[in-house]
């Protein structure tokens, strides 16, 4: 809807925020909840691309993904200057989908 309605900027961070859940939730699922920041800041050693890369073994274009979602909702959200089109929306939202489709289901 953020799309739709011109939001393209809370749409680009929104995008961010589903891809954290998903990484984050398949993290704890997969046991490795520890490392995440909440559960014991002192264990919080690797960033959560390193732990589904070096941890879980998720692929590298899965971890691409995340990080370029990631890149432009930081860039909105940290510099003023930054300015965001209908298609960096539509960028997200696709890369969004493939994150989706790619990521490892849980079982």
């Amino acid at each position: 809807m953020c799309y739709v309605d011109g939001a393209f900027e809370a749409g680009c961070v929104l995008c961010r925020a589903i891809t954290e859940a998903i990484a984050k939730r398949y993290i704890e699922d997969q046991g490795h909840g520890d490392l995440l920041v909440g559960k014991n800041k002192e264990n919080k050693t690797m960033s959560v691309p390193d732990i589904l890369k070096n941890r879980l073994s998720v692929p590298d274009d899965v971890i691409s993904l995340y990080g370029m979602i990631g890149r432009k909702a930081n860039n909105i959200l940290h510099i003023e200057a930054e300015q965001t089109k209908e298609e960096d929306a539509l960028s997200a939202i696709s890369m969004l989908v493939s994150f989706i489709n790619k990521f490892p289901k849980a079982i």
